[in-house]
């Protein structure tokens, strides 16, 4: 109940708070703060003409003669909110914060006897108001193996004191999930930082292209000392219910085109239309399942002429027929440990179950092995690996390269509440290039249980 008490001050400052049953204080928290027995004392009359006025937003009743106060509990969505004794027969209900389904009882009390109380139910809608995002809290592609120049770039002069940079290849940049209360047209707009213009990222909304942006203004990039960020606009397609919004580099493994475009944080503008809050309960706190885009991860690929593993697998477009999970698919996983890493935060600490969408014209069994960790692990320490604790999905041939198709083995992985790494790595029975080749769409988690 915490985070509703935090309306508590404003909206009752108003009121004249008065205490009951000799204790000197009222009670405002989600325990019983009802005075005396729980039998009604049938000397105090019970509250008459409780009603809510949808109009002024106010709640009101008449006044009992003689009493000390009234205790009001405010209940939001079946859950204690505000629970207090005052002396005010009205409330205005547009200071306490609540929305959605609303029940409020009332009674009158004198010292630590309390009459019979009365109660109205309603619902309080919403207005459709701006939401902010975070660029970097958005961000699956830390740059592991880059050093000191991660994706992830803290500059105090920033929104929220951090942005991304080092969106350099393809399909890289962020992911968004976004629980929109209705369906409609969005302005949608962006915070950049762009040297080489113009710059352009593009914009996947539940996995299909729709817009992007167009970046003209050469701010300079989000270096120490300095952080002049423009405003770029587009309008995006969201429906009612869970959506994803993607917006990454464009171009293909051949050619990164579309500049080099900084991200500080991005804006979904409210159409000011109203909605009830209760209507998104079927849809859940969070996604029936997460999706880890491949490109949206940091690479690992190891570097056929010197052997060293780089954070560099630029991915491939989709082109042709050949169609892909927002657009993008990682190829070239041919050697040990080539793979992907996504840092993710758990809403929940856990065992998740893990889905892969791939693509293979091996002829032999590949191997995908995913495993977890609180911290990075470093490009250079790859065959570690081979000897941390994980799961196997077994990746039988699919109808040729590019022709994506989703695993019908499962495997699960443990996570840890907040912050952790998930690792999806080629793990072939030896060494050798070349034996066990596939290609990664997505990955898809999905909570189920502790």
């Amino acid at each position: 109940m915490k985070k509703f008490l935090k309306f508590l001050a404003p909206a009752l400052a108003a009121l004249t708070m008065v205490s009951c049953g000799g204790n000197g204080s009222s009670q405002q928290s989600g325990g019983s703060s009802n005075p005396g027995t729980s039998s009604y004392d049938q000397g105090i009359g019970k509250i008459q003409n409780l009603a809510f006025n949808e109009e002024t937003g106010i709640v009101s009743y008449s006044p009992i003669e003689g009493v000390d106060g009234y205790h009001v509990s405010f209940y939001m969505n079946g859950e204690l909110a505000v629970d207090a004794n005052i002396t005010e027969t009205e409330i205005d209900v547009n200071d306490l914060g609540l929305s959605g389904e609303i029940k409020v009882s009332v009674y009158g009390f004198i010292g630590s006897r309390r009459g019979e109380p009365s109660s109205i139910e309603f619902v309080l809608d919403v207005v459709m108001e701006d939401v902010l995002f975070e660029a970097e809290d958005y961000l699956a592609n830390f740059g592991t193996g880059k050093g000191n120049n991660s994706n992830f770039r803290n500059n105090p002069l920033a929104h929220g004191g951090a942005y991304v940079g080092g969106i350099d290849d393809c399909g890289q940049g962020v992911f968004i999930n976004y629980l929109c209360p209705m369906t409609d047209r969005f302005e949608f707009d962006l915070y950049y930082l762009a040297e080489q213009v113009p710059g352009h990222l593009a914009v996947y909304v539940n996995g299909e292209f729709q817009t992007k942006f167009v970046c003209t203004k050469n701010t300079g990039y989000g270096g120490e000392g300095m952080f002049n960020p423009d405003l770029s606009k587009v309008y995006i397609n969201l429906v009612k219910g869970w959506n994803t919004i993607m917006v990454c580099k464009e171009g293909d493994a051949y050619d990164n085109y579309g500049s080099f475009v900084e991200m500080d944080y991005f804006v979904l503008k409210g159409n000011g239309k109203t909605y009830n809050p209760t209507d998104l309960k079927e849809y859940g706190d969070e996604p029936a399942r997460w999706r880890l885009e491949a490109e949206m991860g940091s690479p690992r690929h190891k570097n056929k002429d010197n052997n060293v593993f780089e954070c560099k697998n630029p991915c491939i477009k989709a082109h042709d027929d050949f169609k892909f999970s927002n657009g993008y698919l990682m190829g070239n996983l041919d050697s040990n440990y080539d793979g992907v890493e996504w840092q993710f935060n758990a809403k929940k600490a856990g065992k998740y179950e893990v889905t892969i969408a791939y693509a293979t014209a091996m002829s032999g069994c590949v191997a995908s092995f995913f495993t977890t960790s609180m911290e990075p692990i470093d490009l250079a320490h790859s065959a570690d690996f081979k000897r941390m604790e994980g799961s196997t999905i077994a990746l039988p041939m699919t109808s040729g390269w590019d022709r994506v198709e989703v695993a019908t083995a499962k495997c699960t992985i443990n996570l840890e509440f907040d912050k952790n790494y998930i690792y999806c790595v080629n793990m072939a029975a030896s060494d050798a290039q070349g034996e066990h080749i596939y290609q990664i769409d997505y990955v898809d988690i999905k909570y189920i249980g502790e």
